[in-house]
């Protein structure tokens, strides 16, 4: 098969989650046989990270500007679709998304749309510009696309939410990449490397955003440091325009000595990251999947995750976590402080986690999936 992947970037540090997909699902495919070209635009661009894909095609479209994470992209329109069996969008709504599902349907390719969490009305900056865009682009993408690949339950109701028929709706949960995570680094080299010298690292990772949870977190731990001093919460991925207001709030409760901020990191420094926490904290709002949470569990990390979300669902699943209402900050601070008092149970917890991630989301099970997927939906279309 001839397989194009869309995206709107493709830098890790913009979207770690969804572009460390993308690489992977485009390798795996190109090793099961298939041929695998990323569209995408120059916004950010990680050259290492292409490079390290010499067998993928890249298709890169300069990004005259950005608005409110639109990448504008108008040179899309010279793209020769004519080629391709099908094509996989990563996002439910873009730029990109309504130029090439235009050729698409001009040229009878059929396409899937995978919105990774995007595709959720949450009242953030951008809900206005998404409600106006369903008005304008969403009726035809929607009538249009072949299938709409769901991560769980939880996304599926976000896809229904916006009519999409169930029967267009497929679930394939996200892979985690085991061979990532057999070589764990050394205990303790990333609280000597960044000179943590408490007896217990919280940790948090993924994007400084609204929806995140960190005003939350923070409130939270701030309960906690009135009965725990020899802790320090560790914050670490890229800002997106909301670091500002949660330095304020870290200072404001005076927990600046408490608090680190490392950046996003990646490689090495994000496994001893995770081997050294005591557990992770992913308490968003909305949160499409336990992205991060199943990389602690593989790392034998406990996580705590809110309820209601993806994730949330996710761990329920597995077994391998604990889960907290969101913004009950008493709650947290009491599950926090329950871990740090039960690492033996926690750590069970964790390892039933770990064997159900082994047996349900290996990386060649899961893309295997995609590529049925394609398949079926390239047969579809050839029989329609």
């Amino acid at each position: 098969m001839k397989i194009l992947q869309v995206f709107d970037f493709f830098s890790p540090q913009l979207g770690g989650g969804t572009v460390g997909l993308i690489r992977k699902l485009s390798q795996t495919l190109v090793n099961m046989g298939n041929e695998v070209t990323i569209c995408t635009s120059n916004f950010k661009t990680d050259q290492n990270y292409i490079d390290s894909l010499p067998e993928v095609k890249f298709l890169l479209y300069h990004n005259w500007f950005n608005l409110i994470n639109f990448y504008f992209t108008p040179s899309l329109v010279t793209l020769d679709i004519t080629n391709y069996d099908i094509i996989h969008f990563h996002c439910y709504r873009s730029f990109q998304n309504v130029l090439v599902s235009k050729l698409a349907i001009r040229s009878s390719i059929p396409y899937i749309i995978n919105a990774h969490g995007s595709a959720a009305k949450t009242s953030s900056s951008t809900r206005l510009l998404k409600i106006l865009y369903d008005r304008i682009f969403s009726k035809s993408i929607i009538s249009n696309a072949s299938k709409f690949v769901a991560t769980n339950l939880v996304s599926q109701q976000e896809y229904l939410d916006l009519g999409i028929p169930l029967e267009k709706i497929t679930i394939i949960h996200p892979f985690i990449d085991l061979a990532e995570f057999t070589c764990l680094p050394r205990k303790g080299l990333f609280k000597s490397s960044h000179r943590i010298n408490t007896k217990y690292m919280i940790l948090f990772m993924g994007r400084i955003n609204k929806i995140k949870g960190l005003e939350f977190l923070i409130e939270s731990f701030y309960q906690l440091c009135k009965t725990i001093d020899e802790i320090t919460l560790v914050i670490a991925g890229t800002d997106d325009g909301y670091w500002g207001y949660v330095r304020k709030l870290i200072i404001r409760l005076g927990l600046d000595d408490k608090v680190l901020y490392v950046g996003y990191i990646s490689g090495i420094e994000k496994k001893a990251a995770l081997v050294d926490a005591n557990m992770l904290v992913q308490v968003s709002s909305h949160e499409q999947g336990a992205g991060s949470p199943f990389e602690a569990i593989i790392c034998d990390t406990p996580v705590i995750v809110t309820k209601g979300t993806g994730a949330g669902e996710d761990i329920i699943n597995s077994q391998g976590g604990y889960l907290v209402d969101y913004n009950k900050t008493q709650e947290l601070a009491s599950t926090i402080n329950f871990i740090l008092n039960n690492p033996d149970i926690a750590s069970q917890k964790a390892k039933i986690g770990k064997e159900w991630i082994k047996a349900n989301l290996s990386l060649d099970s899961r893309v295997a999936k995609y590529e049925q997927l394609y398949r079926e939906v390239i047969s579809a279309k050839i029989n329609k």
